[in-house]
């Protein structure tokens, strides 16, 4: 026999996107931080950019992430290939420069955005879907999990 809740779904539904939204500002926010100079020395404006343009609202919670690849180059590290061969001006003219090959480590910014504000991001979350769920199923216990990846 299934027991059947109908007005807790639009309430949770409409607490589940509150608390997305508000969770995924929060860490928007500590990421324009680690942006302006805390853990990239270089302040760019388009990696900000594309964290504000590809950051989306889901059923789940929120997605935050980049589709520049310097950004993913950043937080994962990178090896520059091999031999990269340049015109670089020098006094006397353009002269031909070879780079060897070159490991850059990483310098994580994203993700330790989210995992900064995980309690807050928590707090949020009991606040706004634990109090619809208490609301919603008054004489049930609910215990709720959750991950940060």
């Amino acid at each position: 026999m299934a027991i059947k809740y109908p007005a807790a779904g639009p309430i949770l539904q409409a607490s589940g996107n509150l608390w997305s939204r508000a969770a995924m500002i929060i860490v928007v926010r500590e990421v324009e931080k680690n942006l302006s100079g805390r853990v990239l020395k270089a302040r760019t404006r388009r990696l900000l950019r594309s964290i504000k343009r590809s950051s989306k609202v889901n059923p789940n919670g929120f997605d935050i992430g980049t589709d520049q690849g310097h950004g993913v180059a950043w937080e994962k590290g990178y090896t520059r290939p091999e031999y990269i061969i340049k015109a670089v001006p020098f006094p006397q003219g353009l002269r031909r420069v070879k780079f060897d090959r070159r490991f850059f480590p990483a310098r994580p910014w994203l993700k330790p955005a989210g995992k900064t504000k995980e309690p807050q991001i928590r707090a949020l979350f009991a606040q706004t879907v634990g109090r619809a769920f208490t609301l919603a199923f008054p004489d049930q216990t609910v215990t709720i999990n959750m991950t940060f990846k």
